[in-house]
């Protein structure tokens, strides 16, 4: 995709004005489409608003651009975005700002997500001059996003035959809405590289993976995969993510 705008020589934001006319109605109409979607906490409905005086004090919730682009494997367009929450009691007192970065887009059924993600995957992709997208995906499924099946923020990808254990059961639920079926699958105990905690990976052999909601098509392969869980970062609760 062919890119010509500027960013913001502060915070390397998008300058909106710079996009081209036609991709910025596309990505107005994703911001509108996504804001207006179901969130997992009914308090954190992106309301934006401007609310502040000549002396900066109110409140106002903002948002800015980040990257877009076309995902990979659905070809739909996606965009990072940064909304921001300012607020500011009395004049005499300092504002309190606080961030939330998303990437958004359209489920295969034309439902819209936003996935929370980290601010440092954001700014170390512009610092490389990197794709903002690119650097996000691979960082929510810890791998290169090309080479995966995904499903939502789930997903598969070829591996060697696993160390670990065999499991009982051949039917394992993630999130309370992916279901994995597979001939064999095993569990694998790893630690943690910087908070040592102890946490789990899973292993399946010739899996199929389907949405319990069904928001998203099945999908399988052969072979032995290793399943990913896709990472989401914390997030302040006055813009809350979708519901998957």
């Amino acid at each position: 995709m062919n890119k010509n705008y500027k960013r913001g020589d502060k915070f390397r934001e998008i300058i909106l004005s710079t996009v081209n006319k036609s991709m910025q109605k596309k990505i107005l109409r994703l911001i509108e489409g996504v804001k207006n979607a179901q969130k997992v906490d009914e308090h954190g409905n992106w309301d934006f608003h401007n609310d502040v005086n000549y002396d900066g004090v109110g409140e106002a919730i903002n948002w800015d651009l980040y990257d877009y682009g076309y995902d990979f494997h659905s070809k739909k367009l996606l965009c990072v975005i940064q909304i921001r929450q300012y607020v500011k009691r009395r004049k005499s007192y300092f504002p309190q700002i606080r961030k939330n970065y998303y990437l958004i887009g359209t489920n295969e059924d034309k439902s819209y997500f936003a996935h929370p993600i980290e601010s440092r995957v954001i700014h170390n992709a512009i610092k490389k001059e990197d794709s903002v997208i690119k650097a996000v995906q691979n960082w929510i499924f810890d791998t290169d996003y090309k080479s995966i099946y995904r499903q939502g923020d789930m997903g598969l990808i070829n591996c060697k035959k696993p160390k670990g254990e065999l499991l009982e059961e051949s039917k394992v639920i993630f999130r309370e809405s992916h279901l994995i079926s597979a001939d064999k699958i095993y569990v694998s105990l790893k630690t943690g590289s910087v908070s040592n905690d102890i946490y789990k990976e899973y292993y399946a052999f010739n899996p199929t993976m389907k949405h319990i909601p069904e928001l998203h098509p099945e999908i399988s392969s052969e072979g032995w995969c290793k399943v990913l869980v896709g990472k989401r970062t914390a997030y302040w609760n006055f813009s809350a993510p979708t519901i998957d």
